[in-house]
């Protein structure tokens, strides 16, 4: 057996395991397949499904002149244990009725896709979304690109769960491809790990094992002069809650020491509010600028600051004077997009965390989610900065280029006061100690570790930003002892 047929046979069992948990011996499948690798991964899973006992049967698309070796060797398998499984269709093909109750499979195209699908196989797909049966893509839905999201007039099939191998796809993390995959499960194939990790690609994702290899737990003789203090320039009149939630997550992510720059209206609800943060006056009812700031390390900027005059004459100021890296939030990069000079005076290794809209202000609209990491990546480059970009997968992304994946999380953190929460986190791990990237990796991952914990107590309907920090603990305590 060749190896791209044991890699087939490999791919096809997890599968059929897989399944083989959710539908006993009354189900049945029938099996879409094309000619290429993920077709060869079809024929074989009929062949293993009627092995074990299940009803299966084998749809060809003839869409191109030749089989791939290894699918064609599969074809001659299934036809040598019955014939009778397998039909073939072509331009212009009719498939019998069949009951709605029957599983379909999805092996037509997997990875290979590179253009839009038109002839038999946009038909096969159009005749396959119009049914009311179930449908599992195998590896990638038909139709979706690996490293592109499709365009609104692209067909492609609409899965209601896929099943992929080893790793999630680039485009599984971005919504426009996202929503055709349905429910998605990871297959472990047994392909070498170290193959994996070497292979060159500036997209990653964040694991549990990595963020394990960068946390550091403290020290059993350390005071809070050993963790850092975090300086927190935040709120205006009637956003002492911004404020608040900032300096509450920074201190819950370890710093031993937080100071929050704040108006004098925001005083009194912050010290009521959070009595373990010290406050330093700074304006009345809004911010002005810090005489200090050039002194200052490990400082955040922006949740609930507004972007008044004053806000702006402050923002301007710091940049102009710190040295040390920032990390800039909400109105902090609202301000920046009305003066984008100062894009070039922001100190080097600084972490920006914009939502989607932030950014846009700031870099641009973008085609697509896709588009606006690739985005993010070229402007991170360009003025060595490290960019959260805040959504459902958040993307980490680094001065070198690199794009970090986040997996944690989820559509309840989606409220208010969530993203001064992320930031606050990150601040407090840069006052510990931790560099500009290690903060980001590890502040995007326990925030929403945090939340998923959170929304586990709580429902996803419930969870308030002042959760996620009410979890942070539990976040923590996964990595081990702190």
């Amino acid at each position: 057996m060749n190896s791209d047929t044991e890699l087939m046979e490999r791919a096809a069992k997890a599968c059929v395991e897989s399944l083989k948990n959710v539908y006993d011996r009354s189900e049945s499948f029938l099996v879409f397949c094309g000619m290429g690798s993920n077709g060869g991964d079809g024929l074989c899973i009929t062949r293993f499904f009627a092995e074990a006992g299940y009803q299966s049967r084998a749809i060809i698309v003839k869409h191109r002149d030749k089989y791939s070796e290894a699918t064609l060797h599969q074809l001659e398998k299934l036809k040598k244990y019955n014939a009778d499984l397998v039909t073939e269709i072509e331009e212009g093909f009719s498939i019998k009725n069949f009951s709605s109750s029957i599983v379909v499979i999805d092996a037509i195209l997997g990875t290979g896709t590179n253009r839009p699908l038109d002839g038999l196989l946009a038909d096969v797909v159009h005749y396959v979304n119009d049914l009311n049966n179930l449908k599992i893509s195998i590896e990638l839905p038909t139709g979706l690109a690996v490293d592109d999201v499709p365009a609104p007039d692209h067909t492609i099939l609409n899965a209601d769960a896929t099943l992929t191998f080893q790793q999630m796809k680039r485009c599984m993390l971005h919504e426009e491809a996202r929503a055709f995959c349905g429910v998605v499960e990871v297959l472990d194939i047994g392909l070498d790990a170290q193959f994996v990790h070497s292979t060159s690609t500036p997209y990653s994702m964040v694991s549990h094992a990595m963020m394990k290899s960068i946390y550091r737990p403290r020290s059993e003789f350390g005071h809070k002069g050993t963790f850092g203090t975090a300086h927190i320039i935040a709120g205006s009149d009637g956003m002492a809650g911004a404020a608040t939630l900032a300096c509450t997550a920074a201190l819950r992510s370890g710093a031993g020491k937080v100071i929050a720059h704040v108006p004098k209206s925001n005083v009194l609800p912050l010290q009521i509010n959070i009595g373990e943060a010290i406050c330093k006056v700074c304006g009345e009812n809004e911010i002005s600028p810090l005489p200090e700031a050039k002194n200052l390390k490990h400082v955040l900027v922006g949740p609930g600051i507004g972007i008044g005059v004053g806000a702006r004459r402050a923002m301007r100021t710091l940049i102009e004077d710190i040295t040390a890296p920032l990390v800039i939030d909400a109105d902090g990069i609202n301000l920046l997009a009305q003066d984008l000079d100062l894009l070039d005076k922001i100190p080097e290794g600084s972490i920006l965390t914009p939502h989607v809209a932030e950014f846009e202000r700031l870099f641009g609209q973008a085609h697509n989610s896709l588009h606006r990491v690739d985005m993010a990546r070229r402007e991170a480059m360009k003025y060595n900065l490290h960019i959260v970009l805040k959504g459902h997968f958040t993307s980490i992304i680094q001065p070198d280029g690199s794009c970090f994946y986040n997996t944690t999380g989820n559509s309840g953190m989606a409220t208010a006061g969530s993203g001064d929460v992320l930031a606050g986190i990150i601040v407090g791990l840069l006052a510990r100690g931790y560099s500009s990237t290690h903060a980001a990796l590890l502040g995007v991952y326990f925030h929403g570790l945090s939340g998923d914990f959170a929304a586990l107590k709580l429902s996803q309907e419930a969870v308030m930003a002042r959760d996620i920090n009410d979890h942070l603990g539990k976040a923590f305590l996964t990595l081990g002892k702190s």
